[in-house]
């Protein structure tokens, strides 16, 4: 997956009116996303480990759609 976001990721890096186009609809998937993680987690649907494993990935995909210099990760 680290492979998918990294291909993704430089592809946003090029620009272009391509990238512009699809970066709306990805992040609006990964927002739509995120909130039915949280109704699932809330219902008691998954533990807590789950919860944070699926939210990391959700975070890898965001910073992969978004355009550079929008989102960085922070180590600590």
């Amino acid at each position: 997956m680290r492979a998918d976001y990294e291909i993704e990721r430089a592809a946003n890096a090029k620009g272009g009116p391509e990238a512009s186009r699809l970066v709306r609809p990805r992040l609006s998937s990964i927002l739509v996303q995120r909130v039915r993680l949280a109704e699932l987690r809330r219902e008691g649907a998954i533990d807590d480990d789950v919860f944070h494993a699926l939210e990391q990935e959700l975070d890898f995909a965001e910073l992969a759609a978004s355009p550079p210099g929008r989102l960085e990760i922070e180590e600590g």
